[in-house]
């Protein structure tokens, strides 16, 4: 992509998101309610893990600094997720059966692009909030000291963590363009799976780790990338591998996508 043509596509995707945020600020109530709901969600899963260690020292060699890092990565990058990519798991149910494709489909813009940016999860702000508070709290904890250049690849990591996670999503509800799914249930299981993401693998069976590893590769959102940051030399080539995972899943999804779009029928409503 030509550099004007992203800077034409921020331009667009900021202009969307001033308007989606005007609208939002009219219920500002409803907005409040989303991140207190999802900031007791996070607390309570510290909680959970704070009782754990109260009680034992470590969970299979693992330190309570290092599974809060872990934590808190795998909570970064959901959020980043939720925020900027959460709109996809509408497309069974608003933009297919409801009709509303037909709209994005006559708009001289990419349909994939314009259903992303259609929403931002504002109510994710606290998960990220409470995710990059785990992550330094965690590292504070572990006297972790990064310098510039491993924050960069820290963060490029990050990033790659939630090209993963978008990437299965959008696998999942392209399906939608052959099996009609009214509800979401396709990508539903996902983000039930990707509560084991949040702790180290080695703590599970060695079938779930590699299901977790090759399969649905949650394991790249969060644990392999972090243990490059906890001084642990046996997944140092998975977490490097964490960029190419991301752009293999994210193409992927990108060409189901491209096939369902083709096989897209208008529902006449």
């Amino acid at each position: 992509m030509s550099m004007p043509r992203f800077f034409f596509y921020g331009k667009i995707y900021l202009r969307y998101f001033g308007q989606y945020f005007k609208g939002r600020l009219a219920y500002r109530a409803d907005i409040l309610i989303q991140m207190v709901f999802a900031l007791s969600t996070q607390i309570t899963s510290l909680i959970f893990i704070l009782i754990i260690f109260n009680h034992i020292p470590d969970i299979n060699g693992w330190r309570y600094g290092e599974i809060l890092f872990i934590y808190g990565f795998a909570q970064t990058s959901i959020a980043l997720f939720s925020m900027f990519f959460s709109n996809l798991i509408q497309l069974g149910r608003f933009y297919i059966l409801d009709g509303n494709f037909d709209r994005v489909l006559l708009r001289p813009l990419p349909p994939l692009f314009q259903i992303i940016i259609e929403r931002l999860d504002i109510g994710s702000f606290s998960t990220l909030a409470m995710g990059v508070g785990a992550l330094l709290y965690a590292a504070a904890k572990l006297n972790m000291s990064l310098s510039v250049f491993e924050c960069l690849i820290f963060f490029g990591l990050v990033l790659s963590a939630t090209l993963i996670f978008t990437g299965l999503v959008l696998i999942l509800v392209s399906l939608t363009f052959w099996i009609k799914d009214p509800t979401g249930a396709l990508a539903w299981p996902l983000m039930t799976v990707r509560e084991f993401a949040k702790y180290p693998i080695t703590i599970y069976s060695p079938a779930l780790q590699v299901f977790l590893s090759w399969i649905l590769p949650l394991a790249f959102t969060s644990f392999y990338p972090a243990t490059l940051f906890l001084d642990r030399q046996d997944y140092v080539l998975y977490a490097y591998l964490t960029p190419v995972i991301a752009l293999l899943v994210s193409g992927i999804g990108t060409l189901i996508w491209n096939l369902g779009l083709r096989r897209y029928e208008s529902s006449g409503s």
